[in-house]
């Protein structure tokens, strides 16, 4: 509830002090006019009480924030999943849509999230925090045209040819995550002599020698690491033949389902799996250079 009203109060304050010096005269506040000899002075605008409460807070920022904007509202809510597990996530939902609610002639709301099971568990489930507050739309994936929308801004800046299909290339082998990509491109800037496809190789490979997945790999368990392993090999990680090569490796006589739905949870939780819109149950490494390093540590 602090981030959003902290975000609440900054936009505010982003429209109430312009950067120019001239905005910042015109917006100055006048207290007293001077006219001849004689001067009135001017009292403060009415205004509500500004709440203590973090809960109420919220409603009056927001249409603090209207009638500042003079013009609706679009919030943009990221990691909006992370509602379904904080401390107190009942009544911060609750503050949140009822102040959405009676300002909704003035304000669009757009949520997004990485979890899609936790976004399940706000939106489409009844009960749930904010049923039906909002509908699930997936990310569209990025396509040819970003590769090479990519490739022609870093020959724009850098005057240095790289091939869209090159980028295309890093970009499949990154499972599509735009982030890793920029982060590969920023790599590629700071030297001058290296192909795009040797500082890429080179990158990944610095990647998957670093030791900082470590610690996520010492918090799994047993089996945990074998659901891991088997997603590298086959995508059905619950079924009867996958739990029958677990109870092997784990020298059991049988692994329940229940235990891979509880390994599996702890894994999305650990940032390590995810499960992707539209894939119908089916997981996917959340980091694609995790998958690589774990798939290098574990050969070992």
């Amino acid at each position: 509830m602090a981030a959003i009203n902290y975000g609440l109060q900054e936009a505010i304050d982003n429209i109430e002090v312009p950067r120019s010096t001239l905005g910042k005269r015109l917006k100055t506040k006048v207290n007293k006019v001077g006219i001849g000899s004689a001067s009135i002075d001017l009292g403060d605008e009415p205004a509500r009480h500004r709440p203590e409460s973090p809960l109420l807070l919220v409603d009056f920022l927001l249409k603090s924030l209207i009638r500042t904007a003079k013009k609706p509202i679009l919030l943009l809510l990221d990691e909006i999943q992370e509602l379904a597990i904080v401390k107190d996530a009942e009544s911060i939902v609750s503050a949140l849509r009822s102040a959405i609610t009676k300002s909704k002639g003035s304000v669009r709301v757009i949520f997004t999230g990485s979890n899609q099971d936790r976004l399940r568990e706000l939106f489409s489930r009844s009960r749930a925090a904010l049923y039906e507050g909002a509908s699930m739309l997936s990310f569209p994936a990025l396509g040819d045209e970003f590769s090479k929308f990519v490739a022609d801004r870093i020959h724009e800046n850098l005057r240095r040819p790289v091939l869209a299909s090159e980028v295309a290339l890093a970009f499949e082998r990154f499972q599509h995550q735009p982030r890793l990509l920029i982060d590969l491109v920023f790599v590629f800037a700071s030297g001058s002599t290296e192909s795009f496809k040797e500082v890429f190789e080179r990158h990944v490979d610095r990647i998957i020698s670093d030791s900082s997945f470590q610690p996520i790999l010492d918090r799994m368990t047993l089996l945990q690491r074998l659901v891991c392993q088997r997603l590298n090999v086959a995508p059905d990680l619950t079924s009867a033949d996958a739990r029958k090569g677990y109870a092997l490796a784990l020298h059991k006589n049988v692994v329940p389902s229940g235990s891979v739905g509880d390994a599996l949870r702890t894994l999305v939780d650990l940032h390590v799996l995810t499960k992707p819109s539209g894939t119908r149950g089916h997981y996917a490494f959340d980091d694609p250079m995790f998958r690589e390093w774990f798939s290098k540590t574990m050969a070992l």
